[in-house]
């Protein structure tokens, strides 16, 4: 009887073994790219579709790395109401590719490795035909792009790539966008919103590319640039 007992006990043992392998095997993850992350999420259907719709999805399904900023669906809402667009299908194709385009950077670029200062995106600027810039800005851990957008989940990794979740949709800068957003020309920004100016520097700067006198090339002063000038015309007025 004791060795009845012991055959079954060690046919049992086998066969959990070999069940536990199965289920092993059954739940292996397969390496996934940035486009499968956001396809399989329901969180991501608008920027899923707006990809495809772009014919912009084989590019975030490839070998070459990007880091993708990611906005959320309610993000996109806010970005068509905010924009007078009922559904992604109304946004002009060329646009939206490249709104897209400004939410994709080239290589990966891990959250911890995040610094303040420019970084160039995958979009192109109509003016000089180069990548556009975006200004990312980290306060203790903090990240915000371009002034508006804050990662609100960084390091979703995939195998060409890695993802970080924002709060808004990055919409396209303009020359003030960089100039109220680069906390390095606070001093510029408030030397170009003076009440007492005759000429309304934001709404001309936020000119579109041939409309106006657009485009156009700003040499911009830092905050430094202005104390240095305060302090000798300072000097000056004194003598």
């Amino acid at each position: 009887m004791k060795k009845i007992l012991s055959i079954l006990s060690i046919f049992i043992l086998i066969s959990s073994t070999q069940s536990c392998s199965n289920n092993d095997e059954d739940y292996i993850m397969e390496p996934q790219t940035i486009l499968n992350i956001i396809d399989e999420s329901m969180n991501y259907t608008f920027l899923a579709y707006s990809l495809k719709e772009t014919n912009l999805a084989d590019v975030l399904d490839g070998a070459d790395k990007y880091t993708l900023m990611a906005p959320s669906n309610m993000a996109f809402r806010e970005f068509l109401m905010q924009n007078g667009f009922n559904s992604i299908d109304e946004v002009p194709k060329n646009l939206l590719k490249q709104i897209l385009l400004n939410h994709v950077m080239p290589g990966v670029l891990e959250y911890r490795d995040i610094e303040t200062g420019y970084y160039k995106s995958a979009a192109t600027s109509e003016a000089s035909l180069t990548p556009l810039s975006i200004y990312i800005k980290q306060v203790n851990m903090r990240v915000t792009i371009n002034g508006e957008s804050r990662i609100t989940q960084g390091n979703v990794r995939a195998n060409n790539g890695i993802i970080h979740a924002v709060s808004s949709v990055i919409p396209l800068p303009s020359l003030v966008t960089f100039v109220t957003a680069d906390a390095n020309l606070s001093n510029l920004t408030a030397a170009l919103t003076r009440k007492d100016l005759s000429v309304d520097f934001v709404t001309t700067l936020s000119s579109k590319n041939g409309m106006s006198s657009a485009p156009f090339t700003v040499f911009a002063p830092t905050d430094q640039a202005f104390i240095d000038l305060l302090v000798e015309l300072g000097d000056s007025i004194s003598k």
